[in-house]
């Protein structure tokens, strides 16, 4: 079976292309499916021909503590009975516990400034793409989480100057 896959830049480049396919609906003999990331989109796409993550992005599904355990006994054959497997599962736990506190403000204010760029024209968006996580955290390893500081309003503000600026309400309501 010969298949293809596309990228095509994004969200907006994968809602164009569907659209596209849509169009040309009765020329297009192939099977063809679409998928994107929910992101901190609130948009609900309805289209059997679009896949949409019910969660933040497809990441989440293979950092998963699901996936890690099953990871660990597939692809490593560890034994779930063994003690490695546990305290490997224990320890990726408790990381990824500490990695979501550390990071729930900014993870807040994002899902707010997303919320109010709704509808909003794209230049005047802020852009995520070349925003690495590095700069909030000088360590992120299976024994330790380390910041670089407190992540608050001053840190994203700073990272971010032409975003709107949020109330605390709103971002502890988020």
């Amino acid at each position: 079976m010969y298949t293809d896959a596309y990228n095509c830049g994004g969200k907006k480049g994968v809602l164009k292309a569907l659209n596209l396919v849509e169009k040309n609906r009765d020329e297009i003999y192939t099977a063809k499916a679409f998928f994107v990331d929910s992101d901190y989109d609130t948009t609900k796409y309805n289209n059997f021909l679009l896949y949409q993550t019910p969660c933040y992005s497809i990441e989440n599904f293979y950092t998963s503590e699901k996936a890690f355990s099953k990871m660990l006994n597939r692809e490593f054959g560890i034994n779930t009975t063994e003690k490695d497997f546990s305290k490997c599962c224990s320890d990726y736990s408790k990381r990824q516990q500490e990695f979501h506190n550390a990071t729930i403000y900014i993870n807040s204010w994002l899902a707010c400034q997303r919320l109010h760029e709704e509808g909003i024209e794209e230049n005047h968006k802020i852009v995520l793409s070349d925003f690495k996580i590095s700069k909030l955290f000088s360590e992120i390893a299976i024994d330790s989480i380390v910041s670089k500081g407190e992540i608050n309003r001053e840190k994203i503000e700073e990272l971010f100057p032409n975003s709107k600026k949020w109330k605390n309400v709103k971002l502890k309501k988020k």
